[in-house]
Order: C-alpha cells, then sequence, then structure tokens
C-alpha cells in the first residue's frame, strides 16, 4: 500500500484473486456454452471455446507463481492472448453462421 493503489488484487489479497481469475475464465467459457443452448449465440460461436487450452495453462501458471510479481507477468500476457483470440474466434463464428445459415 506504498503506492496507495486500491486494485482488486491488492484488496483481495495474491491467494484469493488467482481463484477469481480462474472463476472469471471459467464463466467467461460457461456464457458461450450457455448462449449456444439458449440460442442467444450462434452454434458455430463455439469454435472459440479453442482457447480453453490457453486458460487452463494460464491458469496453472498463475497457481504455481502467484506470489511471484515478476513470475505473473508472462500470465499477463498469455491473458491478453486468451481475450484476443476467444473475441476474434466468438466474431468468426458469428460471422461465418450468417454465411451458411
Amino acid at each position: 500500500l506504498a503506492t496507495k493503489k486500491r486494485t482488486a488484487v491488492v484488496t483481495l489479497g495474491r491467494a484469493c484473486s488467482r481463484w477469481v481469475y480462474a472463476l472469471i475464465l471459467a464463466a467467461t467459457y460457461a456464457e458461450i456454452v450457455l448462449g449456444v443452448v439458449l440460442s442467444v449465440i450462434p452454434a458455430l460461436s463455439l469454435v472459440s471455446l479453442a482457447t480453453i487450452a490457453m486458460a487452463v495453462a494460464a491458469t496453472r501458471k498463475l497457481f504455481r507463481v502467484y506470489d511471484d510479481p515478476v513470475g505473473v507477468v508472462p500470465v499477463c500476457g498469455m491473458t491478453i492472448g486468451i481475450h484476443l483470440i476467444t473475441g476474434l474466434l466468438l466474431a468468426l463464428g458469428d460471422g461465418l453462421s450468417g454465411l451458411v445459415g
């Protein structure tokens, strides 16, 4: 708190924050599946689930290095990649469903 920052990680603590990270990633994929099941988004959007392996790898790494600020840096990069690729695949699945549907 020497820098007076009040981020979620500072407030919750590192150990708790890693669980929140895992839950947020899991909720992302659950929401995609639920969206397809409820016919809110097209079935081709399920292609975005291809990034689950990346999310599992990032989460596993975070659980190993959560207490090492330098060790967490690669997880930040992995998270950016997960968000970028999942979003692109979600858009691709939606766009392709418009072409074939």
